[in-house]
């Protein structure tokens, strides 16, 4: 081998090992991002099902006086998941990060009820809540073009936040 062919080779490798730590970077940043966003938005789901409590029992939870009408429920939390994330009336927008939500369970459990998700028994009357989020990450948006979709699962008791 020669001088010349030596350097070629070591230039070869520096430039793959570059390239190999630029794609675990960007990849280690997109697992990162997609952690942040999935854990924000189960803390907006468990906000939001709070507001449809508060909405809901308004004074009433103060006195003890709790509804527990899954459909009002289900129709202040649509409301306020339509707001905060600036979706239309079939919860899509295609020019968010978040383009697509879809309610999978939304029931309203009595204590000593079983979890569907976890399979644990319910301690108090609960707003059970399981969605599927349509992600669409920033970086390698070109491989994820349909999108991530992931399953969040939320429980909230309901007297804990009445009045």
């Amino acid at each position: 081998m020669k001088k010349g062919d030596v350097s070629i080779y070591i230039i070869m490798i520096v430039i793959v090992f570059m390239i190999i730590l630029l794609l675990f970077f960007s990849a280690t940043v997109l697992l990162i991002n997609v952690y942040i966003v999935v854990y924000d938005y189960k803390l907006n789901l468990y906000n939001l099902n709070k507001n449809a409590i508060m909405s809901v029992n308004n004074l009433k939870g103060s006195y003890g006086i709790y509804e527990y009408d899954k459909n009002e429920y289900l129709s202040e939390f649509k409301k306020a998941l339509i707001k905060q994330y600036q979706l239309n009336e079939s919860l899509e927008n295609g020019n968010k990060n978040i383009s697509k939500i879809e309610i999978l369970e939304y029931e309203i459990y009595e204590k000593n009820d079983i979890d569907s998700i976890t399979s644990k028994e319910i301690n108090n009357n609960t707003i059970h809540v399981v969605t599927n989020i349509k992600y669409r990450p920033i970086i390698f948006s070109f491989l994820f073009k349909k999108g991530i979709i992931f399953k969040v699962h939320n429980d909230i008791s309901i007297k804990e936040y009445s009045g």
